[in-house]
């Protein structure tokens, strides 16, 4: 009569520890070396002494630690709960006289155990541990108690998450494999279905959408970004609360599971719609993103079609448990799906809603953003005061421009994203909303859509980040050059560095939309760091522009500019091949590789050679491709245009 009133079965649990103590045994052993040892291997290691510095236990052999993380649970709510899934033992197990909720909560109960106490054990050794060597000295109390809560709620919620599945299923394999998929689930079925939104919506923002806090709808995604993001608890608090939720999912599940149903893979009938349709409209959404690759519709529809179908019959071949499935009813439930799809495409790319149209009045517009993509939104370092625009003039001018996309929708370049130029228009509306859009814009038609906008004052200042470096008296300033010829100076002289901040402000603001345009002209890049920067964020980067005439100027008369890029002396000769049909070029090396099949125009007069250097690009929109042989006989290569060249150069090439 007790074990039908106590909780906890003295004997049920002896009986699972002897059956299954094995589990906590291979969980603790895995810890072991995963961390302790491991930690024990790298302060022996005497060229980590002096280099390496470990920050917190995230650090320390972190894959070996997720895979168990992930595998053991899963695989404990699997061997706990199989008696549910062999006829035999469901019946012996069901004959005894204890209530199913003691039943489940004495299993529950001995998994736990298995897996924390080991769990537990080797956090408290970690505290001893990380004093066997100085590279652990940034391992604080707190990060060990951090990463035991982690690990806690983590191992707690896949058990849970295992155990939830088993009741769904009758076949263990089933358990392991969905439990898994749903773990993942929600962060991937998010990416496919804005993916798919983006492939059919003109201007939808994928990557605006899929932001930081996507991650955390897959508590596996999260975790395998730990030993690299920084940590908050408002995820970990969600999914202590998920845990709690899948818990009592599970006794309900457990309460009404029939318990004949062991061996089919969905033992409630009202699941098995679900578990058939939603695998075919997951496999239907891969199939159109693996397609997407291909410069046509048609292949999208055919990845649409053909994942769909391939979903819809595997999934019914998993819930028949054989491949003899066909029959007239199976065809008319694909033929409902395909129709209830079809009107959903038709809505969507009809856009019956004006998504693709929508450009809001300036009336409307508290302030506007453009930027080339939608990460800067949301960068956390950046505030937005910094990165959005309240001028009248320039939130016009953006949606004149935005209203010319919206018009002609320019095609994007499918076979290559370096012949194009993405834009991100972002508005903050007078009602607290946010629109977001994204365009695609071949790189030789960018001029004519955004020429006068990129040159504008409000948007160099954000490209360039003047805010940024205006603010804030300037440390330094580094020029360091592209190319074999590893150069660069650093400016630290406080007089130095105010002229050049008058001077690259003038160069910045003096660019064309050609000099800003996809595959500009560059000597390399230039680092400004100031005193924020050296404190708490990046330094600012920007590209050194071949157009910046005045900071040459500058590093010329200041007898900088051997150090700082390569000049013409540093150059013997130069190779050029007449490719004659101003074609996209995005590797001019591989012309070289088949020289023999061009006729090759070899230069050594000193100002042709600087003509080149000075206007050569690395890719892009090209009539010849240029090799530049250094005195040191190191090489890189270039693309010229005509109109950048001047009369004689063409003339000595022909």
């Amino acid at each position: 009569m007790k074990s039908n009133k106590s909780f906890i079965n003295k004997g049920m649990q002896k009986q699972n520890m002897k059956q299954h103590g094995w589990l906590g045994i291979v969980f603790f052993i895995g810890l072991l070396f995963a961390l302790p040892l491991q930690m024990f291997l790298l302060a022996s290691d005497i060229r980590n002494r002096d280099s390496l510095v470990i920050e917190n236990v995230f650090d320390i052999a972190y894959p070996f630690q997720f895979i168990l993380i992930i595998f053991l649970p899963i695989l404990a709510g699997i061997v706990l709960f199989r008696y549910l899934h062999v006829k035999s033992a469901v019946d012996m197990m069901h004959s005894l006289p204890i209530k199913r909720v003691h039943l489940y909560l004495n299993h529950y109960l001995t998994g736990t155990l298995l897996l924390l106490i080991p769990l537990w054990l080797v956090a408290m050794l970690l505290f001893f541990v990380r004093d066997i060597s100085p590279i652990y000295q940034e391992i604080t109390n707190g990060d060990i108690g951090i990463w035991t809560l982690v690990m806690t709620v983590m191992v707690l919620l896949f058990y849970s998450v295992s155990i939830f599945v088993g009741m769904m299923t009758g076949i263990s394999v089933a358990q392991g494999i969905l439990s898994f998929i749903l773990l993942i689930l929600p962060t991937a079925l998010f990416y496919l279905i804005h993916a798919n939104l983006a492939m059919h919506l003109y201007g939808y923002s994928r990557g605006y959408v899929m932001d930081e806090w996507s991650t955390y709808l897959s508590p596996i995604v999260w975790l395998s970004e730990l030993n690299y993001r920084e940590f908050s608890y408002l995820p970990l608090i969600f999914y202590a609360l998920f845990c709690v939720i899948f818990i009592v999912l599970a006794y309900y599940l457990y309460q009404w599971r029939p318990l004949e149903m062991s061996g089919q893979t969905i033992v409630f009938e009202f699941l098995r719609p679900i578990f058939k349709y939603g695998v075919t409209v997951c496999t239907m959404l891969v199939g159109a993103v693996y397609f997407d690759q291909y410069p046509h519709d048609g292949w999208i529809i055919f990845g649409l079609i053909a994942g769909s179908l391939i979903g819809f019959l595997v999934a019914e071949i998993i819930l028949k448990k054989t491949w003899h499935i066909w029959r007239k009813k199976l065809l008319v439930q694909y033929g409902v799906y395909a129709s209830i799809i079809l009107v959903l495409s038709v809505l969507i790319k009809t856009d019956v809603i004006g998504y693709e149209t929508r450009v809001p009045e300036a009336s409307e517009i508290e302030r506007v953003f453009l930027g080339k993509d939608p990460w800067t939104l949301q960068d956390e370092q950046l505030d937005e005061e910094d990165i959005f625009i309240q001028d009248p003039t320039f939130i016009e001018e953006v949606r004149s421009f935005h209203e010319k996309i919206v018009t002609k929708q320019p095609e994007p370049v499918i076979s290559n994203h370096l012949y194009e130029d993405s834009y991100v228009i972002a508005y903050d509306l007078e009602n607290g909303s946010r629109l977001v859009r994204q365009y695609h814009i071949p790189m030789e038609e960018s001029e004519e859509y955004v020429g006068s906008l990129i040159e504008s004052k409000p948007y160099k200042t954000f490209f360039f980040e003047l805010d940024r470096w205006e603010q804030a008296p300037i440390e330094t300033i580094t020029f360091v050059s592209q190319g074999p010829e590893s150069k660069n100076v650093k400016i630290t002289d406080e007089n130095e560095i105010e002229e050049l901040r008058h001077i690259l402000k003038y160069d910045i603001y003096s660019l064309t939309a050609d000099d800003l345009i996809g595959g500009e002209p560059t000597w390399g890049s230039i680092k400004i760091e100031t005193e924020t920067t050296l404190k708490n964020e990046e330094a600012v980067y920007m590209s050194w522009n071949k157009s910046f005439a005045e900071v040459d100027e500058w590093l010329r008369r200041n007898d900088y500019i051997n150090e700082a890029r390569i000049v013409p002396e540093d150059i013997d000769t130069i190779d050029v091949i007449d490719v004659s049909s101003s074609e996209r070029i995005t590797y001019p090396e591989e012309y070289f590789f088949r020289e023999k099949e061009y006729d090759l125009t070899e230069i050594q007069d000193e100002e042709l050679i600087a003509e080149a250097l000075q206007h050569s690009r690395n890719f892009g929109q090209a009539d010849y491709v240029v090799r530049f042989t250094l005195s040191n006989h190191g090489y890189f290569f270039g693309t010229l245009r005509t109109e950048d060249v001047s009369e004689a150069f063409i003339q000595y090439v022909e």
